[in-house]
């Protein structure tokens, strides 16, 4: 089925966690993410973490993405005006700003793509953020974007960025481990088999791919924050650093949740994990990120014209 009407004009949105916009902004942003005042311990800690890695580069690795899929859009459909933004969860620009410009530039259509590849209860928070929003104003509603974890040009992505890595480490004589790795969650929250069922098919998709075996990955979890007071989702990332270690491998570490660039990567992998295998005498290397690459522009552009093909009633669906 067409749509009734022509379309002029599409707004897609692209939508992350979020950062602080700098050092002086970590205070407020913690407040926000917690719904309560940070310790000052929490805000000290964090502020380490930014001035090691040189600050979050996050908005700016989103930012180069946002114009290059506009482009890309553009010329894939250049009968409809296209506008990328972005909605952050935390932090600015937030979801309801970008949705609030999407109306304002008269959109016909609103597609909002999570950069989380997976089902879970924490991508959830995307469509109730929009949900809550449209409640309280008029104007169409945004499409959001079903998880593409297993979709062959993610996959495909992943394993070119995979493949050289293992082709390394083999030629160290030494076995290799790929520990494929995603931010954990609180254990009591629902949904979570089907969060963990989507990260293996991921990680085995990769393997598959790059010619490993079913015993030569591992999932493991990462970033639980630090105190936490109820158990989170397990292996550890440096426990099977460790383990690794111990068994004589090499580590190759892949994350297949994270796509861009950010502190649970260039700090909890890059700089903890980094020592972590230092401490257990073994050689660990990660992958680059999509980031802003042309397949990963690539891959959205996919996501967003495919949702705009799409009948109204299955798009009102969500």
């Amino acid at each position: 089925m067409t749509r009734k009407t022509p379309l002029s004009s599409c707004t897609v949105i692209l939508m992350s966690f979020g950062t602080a916009s700098s050092a002086e902004a970590i205070p407020e942003f913690l407040e926000e993410v917690l719904h309560r005042e940070p310790a000052p311990s929490m805000i000290a800690d964090l502020e380490m973490r930014y001035r090691t890695i040189g600050g979050s580069p996050l908005l700016t690795i989103m930012e180069r993405q946002a114009k290059a899929l506009e482009t890309a859009l553009q010329a894939a459909r250049p009968d409809v005006q296209f506008h990328v933004l972005l909605g952050m969860r935390h932090g600015s620009p937030s979801i309801e700003s970008a949705l609030e410009q999407a109306h304002a530039l008269g959109s016909d259509s609103i597609i909002a793509i999570p950069f989380a590849p997976q089902d879970s209860p924490d991508r959830d928070q995307y469509s109730s953020r929009i949900a809550a929003y449209e409640n309280s104003s008029s104007g169409p509603g945004a499409v959001i974007a079903p998880a593409w974890y297993a979709e062959d040009w993610y996959l495909d992505a992943l394993a070119e960025r995979t493949r050289p890595g293992v082709e390394r480490m083999r030629s160290r004589g030494k076995p290799v481990r790929m520990i494929c790795t995603a931010h954990s969650l609180p254990r009591h929250l629902p949904g979570l088999q089907k969060y963990m069922d989507e990260l293996a098919a991921t990680a085995d998709g990769i393997a598959e791919r790059v010619g490993l075996s079913e015993t030569q990955w591992v999932l493991a979890f990462q970033s639980v924050p630090k105190g936490a007071s109820v158990p989170w989702l397990g292996p550890d990332l440096y426990e099977e650093i460790c383990e690794c270690g111990a068994h004589g491998d090499n580590v190759l570490v892949v994350p297949v949740q994270f796509v861009t660039d950010h502190l649970e990567v260039l700090y909890d992998i890059d700089v903890l994990g980094q020592e972590r295998a230092r401490a257990c005498g073994l050689v660990m290397e990660r992958i680059p990120l999509l980031n802003d690459a042309p397949d990963f522009t690539r891959g959205l552009c996919g996501i967003a014209l495919r949702l705009l093909a799409e009948e109204p009633s299955v798009l009102a669906a969500g």
